[in-house]
């Protein structure tokens, strides 16, 4: 569907507008926050944060928060963008209407 194109190209605009830009899959912005608990990583300081592949791999419910904290800490400080599919979002929507909340797709 290009989302990663999609995502990549407004990374690049942004950059050309002068905005500092961090681009990170899913998976890898759930290890580092596993690994820190630093609030001065550039992930946490970027006015655009692209966090790509999210609903690529499953999460546990552990994964689910830190994603959530990590989104939370973001919340009006900086832009944030998560190209998703709506399989995924589907999946995670029936999911949470079936009384789901493991935090990871069916």
């Amino acid at each position: 569907m290009g989302k990663t194109h999609l995502a990549i190209s407004l990374a690049i605009k942004a950059c050309a507008h002068g905005f500092k830009v961090y681009f990170i899959t899913m998976d890898t912005l759930i290890k580092k926050l596993k690994e820190s608990q630093s609030n001065h990583k550039a992930y946490l300081t970027s006015p655009l944060v692209v966090v790509d592949e999210v609903g690529y791999l499953p999460i546990d419910s552990r994964e689910a928060y830190l994603f959530f904290q990590f989104v939370s800490h973001l919340y009006e400080r900086s832009s944030t963008f998560h190209p998703i599919d709506m399989r995924t979002v589907q999946r995670y929507v029936g999911a949470s209407m079936r009384g789901g909340s493991s935090g990871k797709p069916p």
